[in-house]
Parts: structure tokens; sequence; C-alpha cells
């Protein structure tokens, strides 16, 4: 079996990004980010395959990445002098994946064939939303009148706070057991507390 690669790969993309930065309200400062697009490709990469390694005009299509819609803010929120607060959302529609037959149909020895009239990552998954917090405060441990005083920082991250299963791609091959079905996701909600001192 011999193994041909070539350059000759395409992608073509669109975004309109909209961002927003600076102190958006008196208690908040960060940056808002809202983009919106499309991006298409006839290769998911070197190390993929075609559905069919002969006929190679099916497989311009979404590309694996093609999210259409992501929002992410990203800042601090400060209510109070004691309290300084964190904070990370992330938002996004669904990735696409391909729907495959599990066998090789058209015996090019590659068994990643897709149905009939199926283009590649015609199917799409979940999208996903992920909360991250972070509260910080910085202690002094003695006053000096020279140079920086010695200090203690806390710190608490909470990530994915809400606990949110954002699930990966499901299962595309129609001849498995999990056929449609995700079978892992994302990090599920975790807590991490950190210590510091500064001298």
């Amino acid at each position: 079996m011999f193994r041909e690669i070539q350059s000759a790969g395409r992608l073509a993309s669109h975004v309109v990004d909209f961002t927003l930065r600076g102190s958006i309200t008196s208690q908040f400062k960060g940056t808002v980010q809202y983009a919106n697009g499309s991006a298409w490709n006839n290769s998911n990469g070197i190390n993929a395959l075609p559905a069919n390694s002969r006929d190679l005009t099916g497989e311009w299509s979404r590309a694996p990445f093609d999210v259409r819609q992501r929002l992410n803010l990203i800042g601090v929120v400060r209510p109070e002098k004691l309290l300084s607060l964190g904070v990370r959302l992330s938002w996004s529609t669904a990735t696409p994946y391909t729907l495959t037959t599990g066998r090789d149909d058209n015996h090019d020895g590659v068994a990643s064939d897709r149905p009939a009239g199926v283009p590649r990552n015609s199917a799409s998954g979940y999208g996903t939303v992920t909360l991250d917090l972070r509260w910080s405060k910085e202690f002094p441990l003695m006053r000096s009148g020279k140079g920086e005083a010695p200090s203690l920082g806390l710190a608490v991250d909470a990530f994915n706070i809400l606990n949110h299963v954002n699930f990966n791609s499901p299962v595309g091959n129609l001849s498995s057991p999990f056929f449609g079905q995700p079978v892992a996701s994302k990090p599920a909600r975790r807590l991490q507390m950190a210590l510091e001192i500064k001298f």
C-alpha cells in the first residue's frame, strides 16, 4: 500500500469579530469578544485520509474547527476593596463531525468511507459553555518604610463552576454501537487553591 501526501489543501474562512475592552461598568473591567464566521477546507490534516482516495472532489466541506459563533468574557469584578473576583466565561456553538460507514466500501484499503451523498463534517455535535472564577487577595505581613513589605497572597480558582457537561463530538461511525452518542467530555468542575509569599 502506498500513501501519497500532497500540499494541495485548501482553506477558506470568514469571520466578523466584535470586541469591547475597558471599564465596562464601575465594578467590571475586562474584555468581551463575540465572533461569527465559518471555515471550510478539504482536509482534516496530514494524518487524515479521504473517504475515496481516487476522487477528492467530495472533500470540500466544513473544517473540523468550524465554530459559527463564539463569545468570550474575561475580566475582574471588584464590588468591594476586600474582594477581587476574576471571571472567564466561554460559550460556543457546536463543532462538526463526520459520518462514516465503518467499512471499506470502495475497496481502497481504508475504512473511512462515508454514506453516499454525505459530505465530510456534515453532522453537528454539541456547543460548550464554561464559567471559571478566581478569588484572590494579598495580605501584608508587616509594614516597612523601606521597599516593599512582605505579603501573603491567597487565591481560590473554580474551573467550570457550574459543572456543565461539555460533551466531545459524538461517535460518527454507523457500525459502532455508540453511534450518535458522545463517549467523552471536557473536564468537570475543579477547585484549586494557591498560597504565595512575597518578600
